[in-house]
């Protein structure tokens, strides 16, 4: 187990060190920037995609009188659980 703790602790060094490298020797302000945009990226849109719940595909097309789209243009109800990140829920 000892091995283990030597080589975690390894290769976190060489990781940490690999980041101050590329922070300090590169672009600082543009690699800070970027963290910055990024997880205020992230953050917006988990919450988008948490509360996603494509209600309005649901009610089909406007022949079956549910209100649906009148255009013709909407997907089926059955889009949103073909898609693989919500077979998890």
């Amino acid at each position: 187990s000892r091995g283990i703790v030597n080589l975690s602790r390894f290769t976190f060094a060489l990781g940490m060190g690999l980041l101050l490298l590329v922070l300090f020797l590169g672009e600082t302000y543009f690699c800070l920037d970027a963290v910055v945009q990024t997880f205020g990226y992230y953050i917006w849109y988990i919450l988008k995609v948490a509360f996603q719940t494509d209600a309005f595909e649901r009610l089909g097309i406007k022949d079956l009188g549910l209100g649906g789209e009148t255009s013709g243009a909407g997907g089926s109800d059955t889009w949103l659980a073909n898609w693989t990140i919500f077979y998890w829920g």
